[in-house]
């Protein structure tokens, strides 16, 4: 594994224009994160890193941080982490595709352009300058980069005047490593193509998708992106840290008082079942 010694990983980011609103808190708490996970790195001990980042990316997701520039040094450390610690490739790629598409200028410092992840990050480059739309903006349509696992991810899209010929729209989605993508169609409502990728779709760590529209003779006419050059959409997994081999909630069960009574009483009534059943033998 590349060693990531004494050095924080630091993010070349441009400055990201809209500003937002932001939880001082939270984003104090981000980068101590992103600090320990950097250490973690540092001891080659990448599982903790990767539970430490998506958990962190977890907090930043409900706190509405998706596109801050410490939410994106998080996925450049955890796409460190799976490439050059854990060996997973395909889903380091889809962690680098969500921070491309927030911040596609965005570098790594010289110290770690010789791992994988960098090899990584000079691919999507290629792949991204290959890609040619067949029409720019005929199909108008915001991407989705990021969601929960469990959850359906919603997608809308709206065809341009120019694409009046069209029949159908579909969606074509899979998760990352899939030899096939599956398809949806598009329905129109509330002056939208609207459809979904289903929540049993999300058990993976990053998924693909692209949009296409058809002709009445089943010839596509456009796409928004493509099975070559997909969106890359990252799932944020929900992961319970566990506490002398119990998980947290059953720890917390543990140590409820209540939950305390309630076993001393179950225990005297077996106690006092255990009497009567004597009493009865004795003859």
């Amino acid at each position: 594994m590349l060693r990531l010694t004494g050095i924080t990983l630091v993010l070349l980011l441009s400055s990201l224009a809209p500003a937002y609103a932001q939880d001082a808190k939270l984003v104090k708490k981000l980068e101590a994160q992103n600090r320990i996970a950097s250490e973690e790195l540092d001891l080659d001990d990448a599982k903790s890193a990767q539970l430490r980042l998506t958990q962190t990316l977890t907090e930043a997701m409900a706190g509405g941080l998706e596109k801050h520039a410490l939410v994106l040094h998080s996925r450049v450390l955890l796409a460190v982490a799976l490439a050059d610690g854990l060996g997973q490739p395909d889903a380091a790629r889809a962690e680098l595709k969500t921070v491309l598409a927030v911040e596609p200028t965005c570098e790594l410092p010289p110290a770690f352009r010789k791992g994988k992840t960098q090899q990584l990050l000079e691919q999507l480059r290629t792949e991204a300058a290959a890609s040619v739309p067949a029409r720019p903006r005929a199909i108008e349509h915001e991407r989705v980069t990021v969601a929960k696992e469990g959850e359906a991810i919603p997608v809308a899209a709206r065809l341009a005047a120019e694409l009046k010929m069209a029949k159908r729209v579909t969606l074509h989605y899979r998760a990352v490593g899939a030899a096939d993508f599956v398809e949806v169609e598009l329905v129109e409502r509330d002056t939208m193509l609207r459809g979904e990728i289903p929540a049993a779709a999300t058990a993976t760590n990053a998924l693909e998708y692209y949009i296409a529209a058809w002709n009445a003779k089943g010839k596509l006419i456009a796409s928004e992106a493509n099975p070559k050059a997909p969106v890359a959409l990252a799932v944020v997994r929900t992961v319970k840290a566990t506490v002398g081999g119990a998980t947290e909630d059953e720890e917390r069960e543990e140590e409820n008082p209540l939950a305390k009574e309630k076993t001393k009483g179950k225990k005297k009534v077996k106690a006092k079942g255990k009497k009567k059943e004597k009493k009865q033998a004795t003859p």
